[in-house]
């Protein structure tokens, strides 16, 4: 319920949106016109997009289409893709931040030590495909890993034997080619997650959320507009092709 505060005596007048009217200590009080109702709702999505501007936080995207708008923004506290099912780990080494997985190694020497197959004591749990990876700080703008070679790796993503014959069934040269493609990917998807390659939308109408959701991987606005289409009712398509950037 929306509250306008009243300029005259009396109570604190209440206005009923799918009325219009309200209600006041004495009688039945006036009737607020729907222009003037929807107006005020303009009003504060406005002042709502100034302020979320100034804060940094405002969308990226935006469209409308009557009373329907929708906006995009980035997603600023997403899941990080290594919560999630993973086939490989990725273990990173960084004095600053905390990347990857989980990483019970002190140091990439000790990681090479220990899957050595000298070493005897990695669980058994032998290393079918491994990819040495550098991270590069960009500071303001984000960050990356990328491929490297062993020398120059401040970090590695690999998946084991195991991992790719629970995955595959069996351990051949065709599987392991799999196992790397996917491993390539993953390295693709923290990528977009270390530069702030995700997004989220909400649509209203007229100041009610009438759709949302948070989460989606893109790094460019074709693919943007792609995942917000798929995961939208039909009746609000139309309205993904009006998005536009905001200056």
């Amino acid at each position: 319920m929306t509250d306008f505060r009243s300029k005259g005596k009396g109570r604190d007048r209440k206005v009923y949106p799918l009325m219009g009217k309200t209600l006041s200590g004495k009688g039945k009080g006036k009737l607020v016109s729907y222009k003037v109702y929807t107006q005020a709702l303009d009003r504060i999505e406005e002042l709502e997009d100034q302020r979320d501007k100034i804060l940094g936080r405002g969308p990226v995207y935006v469209a409308r289409q009557g009373n329907l708008s929708l906006k995009v923004y980035r997603d600023v506290s997403p899941e990080s893709p290594r919560e999630w099912d993973n086939l490989g780990t990725m273990l990173i080494w960084n004095r600053e931040y905390n990347l990857g997985d989980k990483n019970p190694y002190a140091s990439k020497e000790d990681f090479k030590e220990a899957t050595s197959p000298e070493s005897g004591y990695f669980d058994g749990k032998d290393i079918a495909v491994e990819i040495p990876v550098a991270f590069h700080d960009y500071g303001g703008w984000g960050a990356k890993i990328s491929e490297t070679g062993d020398d120059s790796a401040t970090g590695y993503i690999y998946a084991t034997i195991q991992q790719i014959e629970k995955e595959y069934g069996q351990v051949d040269p065709q599987t392991v080619s799999k196992a790397r493609k996917v491993l390539e990917e993953e390295i693709k998807t923290y990528n977009q997650y270390l530069m702030g390659e995700i997004y989220g939308f909400v649509i209203k109408d007229r100041g009610e959320v009438k759709d949302s959701l948070w989460g989606m991987y893109a790094n460019d606005e074709k693919k943007l507009k792609e995942e917000i289409k798929y995961n939208v009712p039909d009746r609000y398509k139309r309205l993904v092709d009006g998005l536009e950037a905001t200056p």
